[in-house]
């Protein structure tokens, strides 16, 4: 799995006929993974957790690619025991994520804390066909079209549907895992 992800205030427009949003003149904080500018990649903290715990449990990599379809390098994690965690905290109601496809599955877990003060966590996966339920946790399925996928996830909402409360703050321990 190829992975970039990007928490953003505000939606992305549906269509063309729709209103453009404008960014708040603050900018977006924190862009997961940086923008390449900002950082290089291979050396970004959160990668190079992700790779010492690989080699520690001898299963599974994390690796900085280049991918042929964008033209530029990203981030593949693979193995059961491989997983990728951006730890941060924001508000930010919708979680922006663009995922490739590698025809293998995964899952991407999201920990939250509601209006209930309660910390909750939501899994989209692409393992499953059903959505799950427990008083602290939902899992949902996911389904991927061939190539990169673009998931607009608006967290407000899948609280609302899911637990009938609302997000307080993302703890940002958005977690790419391969199954």
């Amino acid at each position: 799995m190829r992975i970039v992800l990007a928490p953003t205030p505000t939606p992305p427009p549906m269509s063309n006929d729709e209103e453009v949003f404008e960014l708040p003149t603050d900018g977006v904080i924190g862009l997961l993974p940086p923008h390449e500018s900002l950082v290089d990649l291979a050396s970004y903290g959160p990668i190079l957790v992700a790779q010492e715990e690989c080699e520690r449990n001898y299963e599974g990599d994390v690796l900085i690619v280049e991918d042929e379809e964008i033209q530029d390098t990203c981030c593949e994690v693979i193995g059961v025991s491989a997983n990728l965690v951006f730890p941060c905290s924001n508000s930010f109601r919708f979680l922006n994520i663009q995922l490739k496809n590698l025809d293998k599955y995964t899952a991407i877990e999201v920990e939250v804390i509601d209006t209930e003060r309660m910390r909750r966590k939501l899994q989209f996966t692409n393992s499953q066909s059903k959505t799950r339920i427990t008083k602290q946790y939902v899992s949902m399925p996911l389904k991927l079209t061939k190539g990169w996928n673009h998931l607009s996830l608006d967290l407000d909402a899948l609280l609302k549907a899911a637990f009938g409360t609302g997000l307080r703050k993302s703890l940002c321990k958005y977690r790419v895992v391969p199954l």
